[in-house]
């Protein structure tokens, strides 16, 4: 008897992307990922076009939020450096006075 598998939303999108974008063909995608081209078919069918495009903006509003963060933390990086540079100019170490007197 042959076991069913589930596969996860994001899985479907991914490959209904793939086909409705002509990035891969149909009997490639059956093929890479051990599915039946019908089962994809019925998926295109399922998923609106609306719903990619969601998914899709949603993952660059994640990839620039990413960037900018990534930005931010070298900015502050930066800050950090000069800051300490400024402490090390203001508070200059005291030597002991010599022994000489």
């Amino acid at each position: 008897m042959r076991k069913y598998h589930r596969y996860g939303e994001d899985f479907k999108l991914k490959v209904v992307a793939d086909y409705v974008e002509d990035r891969v063909s149909l009997r490639e995608l059956s093929r890479r990922h051990g599915i039946g081209r019908n089962l994809i078919l019925l998926w295109a069918g399922k998923y609106e076009p609306r719903k990619l495009a969601e998914k899709r903006s949603r993952r660059k509003l994640f990839l620039d939020y990413e960037r900018k963060i990534a930005e931010l933390e070298g900015v502050v990086t930066l800050l950090t450096m000069e800051l300490e540079l400024l402490r090390q100019r203001s508070y200059p170490t005291q030597q002991a006075p010599s022994a000489n007197l």
